[in-house]
Parts: C-alpha cells; sequence; structure tokens
C-alpha cells in the first residue's frame, strides 16, 4: 500500500503547474520540471558535500524528517558516501539531527551505470531496529547519493552481493529506489538547495518542494536575534507537493543565519515552520 500511495503522488507531481516566487526585490522565478530533481548547493562545487540526515521536526511537525546537510569536505561520490556513514556531530545533535545508519557501516564501494549507483556496504548496514530504521537509513543513502549528478536511482550490496531485501520485515530493495519512493519522509515544506549548514554567497537561489492549503508560504532570511535580512512568499497554487524556486537577495551578512519557512495562518501562526540553519558568507 505504502508504494501505491507513493506512486499516485509521483503521477500527480508531474501534472502541476509551475511555482514562482515574488520577494521584496520583485524577484520573480520559475521553478524546475520536477519535484525530485538534484539541486546544487551555494557553495562551489568542490567546497564539500551534502549528505541526509534524520531530522525530529518540531512540536506541531514533529519528524522524522530527511534533510540536506552540508560538510566542508573534499567533493566527490565516494566522499558523500563516507562521510554520511561517518554519522552525525555534536553541531547535529544539538539541532535535532540524527542517523539512521547503524554505527560501524563501512563503504565497500559503488558503481555507477545507466543513471544507477549500486551502493556496496558492510554487513552493519542490516543490523538493528525495525521498520522505520530500516526505511529511514536507506532514505538517506538514497538521498545523497542521488544529490551527485546523472544519478538517479541506488540499489544497494552487501559485501558484494546484491541486496534484494533489508530487515525483519522485509523492506524490498529488488529494484533501483528513487527519492519518489520516500516523499513520505519529507516536511511540508522542504528546502533541498541550499543545504542546512552551507556557506551562502549571496545572491542564491532556494530550491525544494511544498505542499499548503492556501498554495504558498512565506520564507524568511533572518539572523539569530530573529532581524529578518530578506523575505518573500513562494506561490504554487496546488495543495499537494510541488517544486518551488525562489532567489534570496544580497545584502546579508556575513554571520550565522537562518532560512525560515512557513505557511501563514489566519490567525497570525506559523504553520508547518522549519529553519533551516545557514552561515552568510562574507564578500
Amino acid at each position: 500500500m505504502r508504494r501505491l500511495v507513493l506512486l499516485l503522488l509521483v503521477v500527480a507531481l508531474t501534472a502541476l503547474p509551475a511555482c514562482s516566487s515574488s520577494a521584496d526585490d520583485n524577484t520573480t522565478t520559475t521553478v524546475t520540471t520536477a519535484a525530485t530533481t538534484t539541486s546544487t548547493t551555494a557553495a562551489p562545487a568542490d567546497a564539500g558535500v551534502v549528505v541526509y540526515l534524520m531530522y525530529e521536526g518540531t512540536e506541531t511537525d514533529p519528524g522524522p524528517f530527511v534533510v540536506p546537510v552540508f560538510r566542508p569536505e573534499a567533493a566527490g561520490l565516494e566522499e558523500a558516501i563516507e562521510s554520511l556513514l561517518r554519522g552525525i556531530t555534536f553541531t547535529d545533535a544539538g539541532q535535532g539531527l540524527s542517523t539512521s545508519i547503524p554505527a560501524g557501516t563501512r563503504f565497500l564501494g559503488v558503481d555507477v551505470s545507466g543513471g544507477v549507483a549500486t551502493v556496496d556496504l558492510s554487513r552493519e548496514f542490516e543490523s538493528g531496529g525495525g521498520s522505520l530504521s530500516m526505511i529511514t537509513r536507506v532514505a538517506q543513502v538514497v538521498f545523497t547519493v542521488t544529490r551527485v549528478g546523472g544519478i538517479d536511482a541506488v540499489s544497494f550490496a552487501i559485501e558484494g552481493q546484491p541486496l534484494f531485501v533489508l530487515g525483519g520485515e522485509g523492506l524490498l530493495l529488488d529494484e533501483p529506489q528513487t527519492r519518489s519512493g520516500y516523499l513520505d519522509l519529507i516536511p511540508e515544506l522542504w528546502i533541498d538547495a541550499p543545504a542546512w549548514g552551507t556557506p551562502l554567497a549571496l545572491p542564491v537561489t532556494a530550491t525544494g518542494v511544498a505542499r499548503s492549503t492556501e498554495g504558498e508560504f512565506d520564507w524568511a532570511l533572518i539572523d539569530p536575534n530573529g532581524l529578518i535580512f530578506a523575505e518573500g512568499t513562494a506561490d504554487c497554487g496546488v495543495t499537494d507537493y510541488a517544486p518551488f524556486e525562489f532567489t534570496i537577495p544580497a545584502g546579508a551578512g556575513p554571520g550565522p543565519a537562518a532560512l525560515l519557512v512557513f505557511e501563514p495562518a489566519a490567525d497570525g501562526n506559523q504553520l508547518h515552520a522549519i529553519e533551516y540553519p545557514m552561515e552568510i558568507a562574507g564578500p
């Protein structure tokens, strides 16, 4: 049933109208053509990698959710996988981030053919946890690997042998896994780029997918004290997941910041609010 529901959601996404965004500098942009398109971060291509960790969510919107997190390490597919398997930092933990990948899981190799990456991991990857843990650990690998250009899907191997079923409850991995199979692990308003913690060189384009009851959501780039550097509205005109794109203008920083996204409610509250920590780079 889970696969059927997700398949119907993916079919619906392909028929969605394009979203646009308006900001206080009157910038208007158009979106990418697919909700699962991989986006580049604001950092230079050789400045780091992006891994996907689990975010606990908020009191009103509990997770777990998959979110992209910047790592200032050498760029590359193998480096991204290795970084993911190293787990979380103290800073990550303090921000409500975690990983479902068992400690001790080793990266044994990757082969890319026809847009599919076959990732070979050690047997620790199969250990411990229930069905949610199995699903989220697979999702972390799938999102991390498909972040790399030219890779659309991921197959798994354990110590050189193809992995078709994971865990005692039998998570089927008998076909290449794509992001579209794990859309139930993203929040209502999901920023895919720039990644959590990315050093921003403004102006920068933010992309992701969102669903809103009013067909739009607000965004704001804020400092640690809540001062607004820039703000705007992304308008999708639909109530299901749709891709969006908006531009954060220059003029802020340098220093720590957060990209706040939320759906404004009639009573003035912020629905589905999430703050994505960022770092505004110097000139």
